[in-house]
Protein backbone atom coordinates (compact mmCIF):
# COMPACT_ATOMS: atom_id res chain seq x y z
CA UNK A 1 0.00 0.00 0.00
CA UNK A 2 1.46 3.59 -0.83
CA UNK A 3 0.56 6.51 1.11
CA UNK A 4 -0.05 9.76 -0.02
CA UNK A 5 -0.05 13.04 1.31
CA UNK A 6 -1.67 15.82 -1.23
CA UNK A 7 -1.61 19.66 0.37
CA UNK A 8 -3.94 21.41 -1.87
CA UNK A 9 -6.25 24.62 -0.95
CA UNK A 10 -8.27 24.12 -3.84
CA UNK A 11 -11.18 22.12 -3.53
CA UNK A 12 -11.67 21.63 -6.82
CA UNK A 13 -8.63 20.16 -7.32
CA UNK A 14 -8.59 18.26 -4.14
CA UNK A 15 -11.70 16.53 -5.38
CA UNK A 16 -10.30 15.54 -8.77
CA UNK A 17 -6.93 14.34 -7.39
CA UNK A 18 -9.03 12.35 -5.24
CA UNK A 19 -11.36 10.75 -7.97
CA UNK A 20 -8.32 9.74 -10.07
CA UNK A 21 -6.34 8.47 -6.74
CA UNK A 22 -9.85 5.97 -6.86
CA UNK A 23 -9.93 5.76 -10.90
CA UNK A 24 -6.26 4.16 -11.28
CA UNK A 25 -7.30 1.13 -8.56
CA UNK A 26 -4.12 0.55 -6.87
CA UNK A 27 -3.59 0.12 -3.37
CA UNK A 28 -3.24 3.81 -2.67
CA UNK A 29 -3.90 5.34 0.32
CA UNK A 30 -4.52 9.53 -0.16
CA UNK A 31 -4.83 12.10 3.10
CA UNK A 32 -5.39 15.57 2.02
CA UNK A 33 -4.80 18.65 3.74
CA UNK A 34 -5.01 22.30 2.66
CA UNK A 35 -2.15 24.11 3.19
CA UNK A 36 1.74 23.59 4.08
CA UNK A 37 1.06 24.20 7.77
CA UNK A 38 -1.11 21.62 7.46
CA UNK A 39 1.11 19.40 6.11
CA UNK A 40 3.39 19.99 8.98
CA UNK A 41 1.21 19.00 11.49
CA UNK A 42 -0.29 15.79 9.34
CA UNK A 43 3.45 14.70 9.35
CA UNK A 44 4.01 15.22 13.13
CA UNK A 45 0.77 13.09 13.52
CA UNK A 46 1.88 10.51 11.26
CA UNK A 47 4.93 9.93 12.71
CA UNK A 48 3.72 9.35 16.34
CA UNK A 49 1.24 6.96 14.22
CA UNK A 50 3.77 5.33 12.56
CA UNK A 51 2.12 6.12 8.85
CA UNK A 52 4.40 8.28 7.65
CA UNK A 53 3.78 8.95 3.66
CA UNK A 54 5.77 7.57 0.68
CA UNK A 55 5.20 10.98 -0.96
CA UNK A 56 4.01 14.62 -0.28
CA UNK A 57 2.76 15.89 -3.15
CA UNK A 58 2.37 19.61 -2.71
CA UNK A 59 0.66 22.88 -4.78
CA UNK A 60 3.17 26.15 -4.48
CA UNK A 61 0.36 28.85 -3.81
CA UNK A 62 -1.05 28.32 -0.53
CA UNK A 63 -2.35 30.30 2.24
CA UNK A 64 0.36 30.73 5.26
CA UNK A 65 3.01 28.27 3.96
CA UNK A 66 3.97 27.78 0.28
CA UNK A 67 4.84 24.31 -0.84
CA UNK A 68 8.34 25.06 -1.32
CA UNK A 69 8.70 26.51 2.11
CA UNK A 70 7.24 23.46 3.75
CA UNK A 71 9.41 21.17 1.56
CA UNK A 72 12.38 23.05 2.92
CA UNK A 73 10.94 21.96 6.37
CA UNK A 74 10.30 18.79 5.85
CA UNK A 75 13.73 18.65 4.34
CA UNK A 76 15.40 20.01 7.54
CA UNK A 77 13.57 16.96 10.14
CA UNK A 78 15.99 13.95 9.20
CA UNK A 79 12.76 11.86 10.78
CA UNK A 80 11.26 12.88 7.17
CA UNK A 81 14.62 11.72 5.33
CA UNK A 82 12.83 8.71 3.66
CA UNK A 83 9.90 10.67 2.51
CA UNK A 84 9.46 11.76 -1.27
CA UNK A 85 8.39 15.34 -1.80
CA UNK A 86 7.38 17.53 -4.68
CA UNK A 87 5.39 20.46 -6.37
CA UNK A 88 2.26 20.14 -8.58
CA UNK A 89 1.27 23.19 -9.40
CA UNK A 90 -0.04 25.62 -12.06
CA UNK A 91 2.88 28.37 -11.29
CA UNK A 92 5.27 27.96 -14.00
CA UNK A 93 7.30 31.68 -13.20
CA UNK A 94 10.87 31.04 -14.93
CA UNK A 95 12.33 32.31 -12.02
CA UNK A 96 10.28 29.35 -9.85
CA UNK A 97 11.09 26.69 -12.02
CA UNK A 98 15.23 27.77 -11.77
CA UNK A 99 14.94 28.00 -8.20
CA UNK A 100 13.34 24.60 -7.72
CA UNK A 101 15.82 23.47 -9.71
CA UNK A 102 18.92 24.59 -7.75
CA UNK A 103 16.71 23.41 -4.50
CA UNK A 104 16.64 19.96 -6.08
CA UNK A 105 13.14 20.26 -5.96
CA UNK A 106 10.90 17.97 -8.02
CA UNK A 107 7.80 20.35 -10.15
CA UNK A 108 5.39 19.09 -11.83
CA UNK A 109 2.99 20.93 -13.93
CA UNK A 110 -0.94 20.73 -13.21
CA UNK A 111 -2.18 19.04 -16.45
CA UNK A 112 -5.03 20.39 -18.49
CA UNK A 113 -6.86 16.88 -18.82
CA UNK A 114 -8.31 14.27 -16.31
CA UNK A 115 -6.13 11.51 -18.88
CA UNK A 116 -3.08 13.72 -18.45
CA UNK A 117 -3.32 14.12 -14.28
CA UNK A 118 -3.70 10.61 -14.76
CA UNK A 119 -0.76 9.50 -16.26
CA UNK A 120 1.44 12.12 -14.11
CA UNK A 121 -0.05 10.25 -10.63
CA UNK A 122 1.10 7.01 -11.87
CA UNK A 123 4.36 8.39 -12.99
CA UNK A 124 5.00 9.57 -9.39
CA UNK A 125 4.01 6.28 -8.16
CA UNK A 126 6.39 4.08 -10.43
CA UNK A 127 8.85 6.81 -9.37
CA UNK A 128 8.12 5.60 -5.58
CA UNK A 129 8.67 1.68 -6.44
CA UNK A 130 12.11 2.70 -8.25
CA UNK A 131 12.95 3.88 -4.84
CA UNK A 132 12.07 0.93 -2.45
Amino acid sequence: MRHILLAEDDLDDQQIFSEVIKDIGQNIELTIVGDGEQVLTALDRMDQDKTLPDLVILDQNMPRLKGSEAIKLIRENSKYDGISTVIYSTYHDSRFIENCKKQGIELFLKPDTYDDLKKLIIKMIDTLGSKN
